[in-house]
């Protein structure tokens, strides 16, 4: 279940704020353990593990039951800071080293111990065929041995209370210079490496995987779902809101939900008035996607939004018992919203059109829709070379001894599939031009565009 949070960005990486940032000796008894020590612990309770045996994303892939038989598959996103960009958890490569004793600030020293005892049957830096100076650092498991504890406080990085977490990778791209070539008088980051000289892994820092994924449907999401996914987005109250209305709110029909998400803005000529403008310039550049992504057919009708006041949620780490009894009265209601909708086909008791069926319905309509347009564009493209352009049908023919390209060409067997494929479509597409299955799709109509897998 993917969930927004509400309120502005401030900054996550404060390294020296420590309230809540790494684990700490318990001194005494009295003494509380961290919020991972608690976490930890607790996802040993749930799966039934023993505390020197941390759950892992294995575990829970090979959690075959009759109504799970394919286990649990558990995603989550993080933030590198170092590279500017999200990464899925687990790692989909084997790139990442971590040092033992600087890891052990964060995480429980049987999950470091585990980490060391289980590393990964083949590293990706392999390839490169380079001296590497591990200097103690060691590579992190497989995605199936990834302790579940290390993903949930890679992914979690709070404003103000947790710190980013330190990775190690190998910057391949930092020149290598000549055998004449003098080393520079002063070793700064990210200067070149000797001749001769191994290279050695530098922090990757990772945050919160909400500053650059804060709602992450995709992760779970097909053309025509097989399941829901479902999300929560938790918003500021709103003032118009009466009190009877409740804090939770669904879209009741098929053009609900479609409106822009207003953040009110003052005019006052001050630091005062200037704050907000700068969060609302974060917040926007952070969440514009999520924001479009909300409002799409198809995902719009399966998000409750939940409106909480100033004292809820956000930053209040104290709230009393009567606001945190609720805040999971809010959940309640989230939770009866989609049991009604998707499973019961009612709405306050009612019936509504938001069912299951429904959504699949609104799925491949906006789908079609789509892929009319994409394979008729691909059509086009494929008939209407520019002038002095190759066919692409005859880049798809080449041979081993033909001329450039070069790169990723097919094997013989892949050729004749790839042609056999390649025509295919294009007749698809050519087919498609005039058959207007993009009238009366839903709206705002999406866009299916190849974007970055992360």
């Amino acid at each position: 279940m993917a969930c927004r949070p509400t309120g502005s960005l401030a900054s996550p990486i404060q390294s020296s704020l420590r309230l809540l940032l790494r684990l700490h000796e318990t001194t005494s008894d009295k003494q509380p353990i961290s919020l991972v020590e608690w976490l930890n612990e607790r996802l040993n309770t749930f799966a039934a593990l023993p505390p020197e045996r941390p759950l892992t994303f294995g575990d829970l892939r090979k959690s075959i039951t009759p109504e799970s038989p394919n286990g649990i598959t558990l995603k989550m996103i993080t933030t590198s800071l170092t590279f500017g960009r999200p990464f899925t958890l687990p790692f989909e490569s084997n790139e990442f080293y971590f040092s033992p004793s600087e890891l052990g600030q964060y995480l429980p020293a049987e999950v470091i111990t585990w980490m060391e005892n289980h590393p990964p049957q083949e590293h990706a830096n392999a390839n490169h065929h380079e001296k590497i100076d591990l200097n103690g650092l060691k590579p992190l498991p497989d995605a199936d041995d990834l302790p579940v504890i290390l993903a949930v406080r890679l992914s979690l990085s709070f404003p103000f209370l947790f710190c980013a977490v330190p990775l190690y990778a190998v910057d391949f791209t930092r020149r290598r210079r000549a055998v004449d070539e003098p080393a520079p008088a002063e070793r700064v980051p990210g200067d070149s490496v000797g001749h001769d000289e191994a290279r050695t892994p530098e922090r990757v820092w990772f945050a919160d995987g909400g500053i650059t994924s804060n709602f992450p449907f995709h992760l779970f999401d097909s053309p025509i779902p097989r399941w829901p996914t479902f999300g929560l987005d938790l918003a500021d109250l709103r003032p118009d809101r009466k009190p009877d209305d409740g804090r939770t709110w669904i879209p009741n029909k098929n053009l609900s939900g479609i409106a822009h998400l207003w953040t009110r803005l003052g005019t006052l000529p001050s630091f005062t008035g200037a704050a907000p403008f700068a969060f609302s310039m974060i917040d926007a550049a952070r969440n514009w996607m999520d924001n479009l992504q909300s409002t799409v057919p198809g995902y719009r009708d399966r998000i409750v939004h939940v409106y909480l006041d100033p004292r809820e949620g956000g930053l209040n780490l104290n709230m009393p018992p009567d606001v945190v009894t609720a805040l999971s009265g809010y959940g309640v209601q989230a939770a009866d919203h989609l049991i009604q909708h998707f499973i019961d086909g009612t709405d306050g008791g009612k019936p509504t059109p938001m069912t299951w069926d429904n959504h699949r319905w609104i799925r491949y309509r906006s789908t079609t829709s789509l892929l009319q347009q994409f394979l008729s564009n691909y059509a086009d493209s494929m008939d209407n070379p520019e002038p002095g352009d190759p066919n692409i049908m005859t880049l798809v023919a080449r041979g081993e001894n033909d001329p450039p390209p070069t790169g990723y060409r097919f094997l013989p067997d892949q050729r004749e599939v790839a042609l056999e494929v390649t025509e295919q479509l294009r007749e698809l597409g050519d087919g498609m031009k005039e058959k207007g299955l993009q009238k009366g799709a839903p709206k705002p109509e999406p866009a299916l565009r190849v974007r970055p897998k992360f």
